[in-house]
């Protein structure tokens, strides 16, 4: 994947950032949203763009959108 790159990420699946004071903010998808990939954040995590803010998402539970030509 690349920069930019529309992924899908399922339904029940963990999103979480690390705020200011160092505590996790963890989020359950509560349906399947599409995020922007933005980069690799560790062997097994991606940082994604997804309901108005980056959070970290586990490798496993992103795919990469297909794009068909109309």
């Amino acid at each position: 994947m690349q920069n930019g790159d529309l992924v899908h990420i399922p339904q029940d699946v963990s999103l979480w950032n690390y705020t200011d004071n160092g505590s996790m903010n963890v989020v359950k998808t509560e349906k399947p949203i599409t995020g922007i990939f933005l980069r690799e954040d560790a062997a097994n995590t991606l940082r994604v763009y997804v309901q108005g803010r980056e959070s970290t998402v586990e490798k496993r539970h992103v795919y990469p959108m297909e794009y068909t030509a109309c």
